[in-house]
């Protein structure tokens, strides 16, 4: 079969990866066929650089990716980012120390191009969520003022994180950073906020690839299925979505294939190679 004209991206949780936090065999071996027969392959994650490929050791990742909810992309064939954008350090700053005075139990991270970086106290951080989180290291949040800041998540309870995003909002800091929600379901019932570069998203990053000569004439296969990944869905030819998706992703969705646990990316290749 011949892919030369695709691109296929996919996001990592409760999309590509299974509910283990896993590429299964049969998933890792229709993507490395895909790759093998022209197709291009890419991750379009809010995880950070090294998290996000730690889970992929033996896919074949030959695209661009997106990272960081589209802060930056990354050629791993390169081992280089082609893109950053940073986010307004000084009003990032101002919302971590705001909240991790107000909510200790709150699990404040900073991602840096390099690293994700604790801002909160190692003692209240969530042992299920810091292990899905490595590497990473603990700094108060004036120990990162001379680092490069992508973008800030925010992992605890609902009220918490509302009460956070009021802040930011009535703050003034929406108008200089965006505000994400985001989940994943390797933590049971986890939901967080994130602080990304103003009018800097999944989608705006999508946009961009498609004026690298790599992906020029190719159709963009899309699969997502939260919040965060529904601007990306609309920027690809064809989107997919899983089963287990929330119904907004889906209603944008032109199929919507099996579930996170069930393979899914098997069946987007097939319907690529029946549109092909």
């Amino acid at each position: 079969m011949d892919f030369s004209g695709w691109a296929l991206y996919c996001d990592l949780d409760g999309s590509l990866l299974n509910s283990f936090g896993e590429v299964t065999l049969k998933s890792q071996k229709a993507i490395n066929a895909f790759v093998r027969d022209g197709g291009l392959f890419g991750l379009c994650t809010g995880r950070a650089t090294q998290n996000a490929f730690s889970r992929l050791p033996d896919v074949a990742v030959n695209a661009p990716s997106v990272v960081f909810n589209g802060a930056a992309v990354y050629d791993d064939t390169r081992k280089a980012y082609t893109q950053i954008h940073l986010i307004d350090k000084s009003a990032a700053m101002q919302a971590v120390k705001w909240c991790v005075t107000r909510f200790p139990h709150i699990d404040a991270q900073i991602y840096t191009p390099d690293e994700i970086i604790y801002a909160s106290d190692p003692t209240n951080a969530d042992p299920a969520f810091l292990d899905i989180h490595r590497p990473c290291r603990f700094l108060r949040p004036d120990e990162t003022a001379a680092f490069d800041w992508l973008k800030c998540l925010f992992f605890g309870s609902g009220e918490s994180l509302l009460q956070l995003e009021a802040y930011v909002v009535q703050n003034g800091l929406a108008a200089r950073m965006a505000l994400v929600h985001s989940a994943t379901d390797i933590t049971e019932g986890a939901k967080y906020l994130e602080l990304v570069p103003l009018h800097i998203s999944k989608g705006s990053a999508i946009a961009s690839l498609r004026t690298l000569d790599a992906l020029k004439g190719r159709k963009i296969a899309g699969f997502g299925d939260y919040y965060n990944d529904i601007d990306f869905l609309q920027a690809s030819d064809y989107a997919f979505a899983p089963q287990t998706a929330l119904p907004e992703v889906k209603a944008v969705a032109y199929k919507v294939v099996s579930g996170n646990n069930d393979n899914p990316v098997c069946d987007i290749i097939e319907e690529i190679q029946r549109l092909s």
